[in-house]
């Protein structure tokens, strides 16, 4: 249960290091509190934009709270969905033609 807990806690590194900063600079309640509204915003927004945007704070070295984390995510909504991606067809022709000389 515990290890449960503590997945759902820190879903990806980048949550963790977040966490871990605010203890360093706040009380350990007010740290939760910053962390738990991180989390909130998770939840309501995306875990995946938040953590981007946890990443982009932690890569500057800027400061992380849910201000800074906020608006990052805001800036976020509106981008292609991933459904939108297109991938190439493979010509693997050329792949049968380095198998051929191997054999050679």
């Amino acid at each position: 249960m515990a290890l449960l807990i503590r997945e759902e806690l820190f879903p990806t590194v980048r949550f963790r290091i977040a966490y871990d900063y605010l203890k360093k600079r706040h009380s350990a309640t007010v740290a939760a509190r910053h962390y738990l509204n991180i989390l909130y915003l998770a939840a309501r927004e995306s875990e995946l934009k938040v953590d981007d945007a946890l990443r982009e704070l932690i890569d500057n070295g800027e400061q992380i709270s849910e201000e800074n984390v906020r608006p990052r995510v805001k800036a976020h909504e509106g981008g292609a969905p991933l459904t939108d991606l297109h991938i190439p067809t493979v010509d693997l022709r050329c792949y049968d033609a380095l198998l051929k000389e191997v054999e050679a």
